[in-house]
């Protein structure tokens, strides 16, 4: 799940207030800040021009 994806998840938990897909959003979008914090620093490590300010899943937050 990208950012807009997870945007999406939580849109459709409000609309549909269900715990489950909240708890599955949560859970998915923990999952995938972890690969895409583990993705960002490869990136730092292998490529020299790769920009050091741009974040990983959540533009200026995470």
């Amino acid at each position: 799940m990208k950012h807009y994806e997870v945007g999406s998840w939580i849109g459709f938990a409000i609309m549909t207030q269900c715990l489950p897909v909240a708890l599955f959003s949560l859970v998915g979008f923990t999952q995938m800040t972890i690969w895409a914090k583990g993705k960002h620093r490869s990136y730092l490590k292998e490529f020299r021009d790769y920009p050091p300010l741009r974040m990983p899943i959540i533009p200026f937050l995470l």
